[in-house]
């Protein structure tokens, strides 16, 4: 049977229902070791010393187990430091292993990107310049108006690939920052 505690059981522990059993306990037993030492007459009537001894024995334990009870709650905050500290210390190196693997992640999808405009502009360079060649050797205003429209094709086509890449490039980051770590493997960019 679990019991939460609360902040006042942390402050002060006496209150929680293990230690309360522990007093108890350790009472009972100083009084029925009493009370074995006593004929029933003096257990019912007991004198002023017989009292003063019951009393101070009494504070005797209590200091005993107040004693004990201040060294555990010692032990309990410095236990506890060392757990804050355990788990900052955690934290601290966790975020910085996260960050550095955001790093790299981001340097290889732009790394990524570069290559894939670099090889488009390659090829796009190289199809606009067969299809200027071409367009000069043609006589025919038809067919020259025919090539132009597809040079005008080619280079709408060569900038919306670009923008494409760009906006996955982005879309991938985004995704990367708002849940890091789980989208490694980039969508539409192959390498």
């Amino acid at each position: 049977m679990a019991q939460e505690l609360t902040h006042q059981d942390i402050i002060r522990p006496e209150g929680t229902p293990i230690v309360k059993k522990v007093l108890t306990e350790t009472d009972g037993y100083v009084e029925d070791h009493q009370d074995r030492e006593r004929s029933l007459a003096q257990r019912m009537f007991p004198d002023r010393q017989q009292r003063q001894i019951d009393l101070a024995r009494k504070k005797s334990v209590r200091a005993h187990y107040d004693h004990q009870f201040q060294v555990l709650q010692i032990t309990y905050e410095a236990r506890l430091q060392e757990i804050k500290e355990i788990y900052n210390d955690f934290l601290v190196k966790g975020k910085t292993k996260i960050r550095k693997e955001q790093a790299e992640f981001f340097q290889h999808q732009f790394e990524t990107l570069v290559t894939n405009i670099s090889t488009k502009s390659q090829e796009f360079g190289e199809r606009v310049d067969m299809a200027c060649e071409q367009l000069d050797k043609l006589k025919a205003e038809f067919l020259k108006q025919k090539q132009e429209q597809l040079i005008q094709d080619i280079v709408d086509s060569y900038y919306e690939t670009v923008d494409k890449l760009i906006q996955n490039f982005r879309k991938i980051l985004d995704e990367e920052i708002h849940r890091p770590g789980l989208s490694k493997n980039p969508q539409g960019m192959g390498e």
